[in-house]
């Protein structure tokens, strides 16, 4: 990086704040939206796993 002086490091500064408190709520909203996707796929592995054993349910029995 090349800078002329402190207002310009000043003002990159604050740039890189802004860009780090953006980013602190992107992540926020990427982990909770994970966590969704995360509960739908133990949904449905729960639900595949019953779908699966269905047909040796009867050899258990």
């Amino acid at each position: 990086m090349n800078t002329h002086g402190g207002i310009e490091a000043n003002i990159a500064g604050g740039e890189i704040g802004k860009e780090k408190n953006f980013n602190l709520l992107e992540l926020d909203l990427t982990l909770f939206h994970n966590r969704l996707v995360i509960r739908e796929l133990q949904r449905k592995k729960k639900f595949l796993n019953h779908v699966l054993t269905l047909p040796f349910r009867s050899l258990y029995r």
